[in-house]
């Protein structure tokens, strides 16, 4: 019976064993990537180019169209992270930036545009800038209450008016 026990336990672990490992060739990893913090820029203005998962501790080699490489270097878990002045020199437009160690490649684009004509992220093209103070409903908010109030002392007068009147009649 023991022996029937230990040929259990021996089958069981090596079950464990071969279900829970993954051959190698079926393991995936997530693929490298390069962000920028804005993707609307103007000359002079510094974003911040960051990426991940390239190799640990590895140079990487930042190239942006129309400007000279950058070159920063990745953390133990391949994440890196950069700032960068737009040239004045840089032409309007859109330009790519490229990541590259050797082994993992990744782009993302941003646009510069002339200070004049920037828009701001995420509003649409053509629109106004907003140069307000953000307080036109508080404004609003105390002309209702200040009707509201003149409306309750209106009451008020009209009916001590009316019982004045009423009360010297009689």
């Amino acid at each position: 019976m023991a022996r029937l026990a230990a040929a259990l336990a021996a089958v069981a672990t090596l079950l464990l064993v071969s279900v829970s490992a993954a051959p190698a060739g079926t393991q995936t990893y997530a693929p490298p990537f390069v962000t920028v913090s804005g993707t609307t820029v103007v000359h002079g203005q510094t974003i911040t180019i960051s990426g991940g998962n390239c190799g640990p501790n590895a140079a990487v080699t930042l190239t942006i169209t129309g400007s000279a490489s950058l070159t920063t270097t990745a953390d133990a878990a391949g994440n890196f992270s950069t700032p960068f002045t737009v040239p004045s020199d840089l032409a309007l437009g859109t330009h790519t930036v490229t990541a590259t160690d050797g082994t993992c490649v990744a782009n993302t684009t941003f646009t510069v545009v002339s200070a004049g004509t920037a828009q701001a992220e995420g509003q649409p093209a053509g629109a106004l800038p907003f140069t307000g103070t953000g307080h036109s409903i508080d404004y609003v908010r105390w002309a209702l209450a200040l009707v509201g109030v003149g409306g309750v002392l209106i009451a008020f007068g009209r009916h001590w008016w009316v019982r004045r009147r009423s009360a010297a009649a009689s």
